[in-house]
């Protein structure tokens, strides 16, 4: 799944070809690279960002099976996505957490990409949406603490060259086709008035970067 989901973008980037497994699965849909193309793309890149709010269990489609196929690039993965038992609900129905997840994917990519690697964007859409349930929210506490330590982690004892760690977001915003029905900030904004309230993780996030 992470050769489509990932590796789709990377691949091009480092070998000038899609992956293999998207090679064999899509055919001769997937488009070809012409020798110069592949040469513009081999390590025309200087670091990579990593976008990341959630991971899935998958497993191979059986004989007959149809798997994940909301989309017709997610049903050329032959597989069925699923989440651990136990692993918390977000508000939005895509986002579980599992903290591991993000040191595994780091993991993944620095086997494959020996640059520098950031995480570009991580964080918990929220399941408090109340300036009071915001102050108190330990959810997003727990997913902040959970993956910011499995980056450390990756860092220090698997080696992997994280550079930075960017959470998303600072304030609640406009997020998409949710709208403002997803509320992933640091900060509770009310927007009739615009009032700013700080959540519980953000106090986290002010001592814990003090210190650094």
């Amino acid at each position: 799944a992470l050769q489509f989901w990932l590796g789709w973008w990377l691949e091009p980037l480092l070998s000038g070809d899609y992956p293999a497994a998207m090679r064999r699965n899509v055919g001769e849909r997937l488009p070809s690279f012409s020798p110069e193309q592949r040469e513009l793309l081999i390590g025309s890149i200087d670091l990579l960002g990593i976008n990341h709010y959630s991971t899935h269990m998958v497993r191979d489609v059986a004989d007959g099976e149809r798997g994940d196929a909301s989309s017709g690039w997610e049903a050329d993965q032959h597989v069925v996505a699923t989440f651990g038992a136990g692993w918390p609900q977000a508000a939005s129905p895509w986002q579980r957490s599992y903290p591991a997840g993000l040191r595994g994917l780091l993991n993944w990519v620095a086997a494959r990409y020996k640059g520098d690697i950031y995480v570009t964007e991580n964080g918990w859409s929220c399941n408090s949406f109340t300036a009071a349930a915001a102050a108190a929210d330990q959810e997003q506490l727990d997913y902040y603490t959970g993956y910011t330590e499995q980056v450390r982690l990756a860092l220090v004892e698997d080696g992997v060259p994280v550079r930075g760690y960017f959470g998303w977001s600072l304030l609640d915003n406009f997020e998409w086709a949710d709208g403002y029905s997803k509320r992933f900030g640091l900060y509770y904004v009310n927007y009739t008035t615009q009032q700013r309230t700080p959540k519980k993780a953000a106090a986290w996030w002010k001592e814990t970067r003090s210190a650094c």
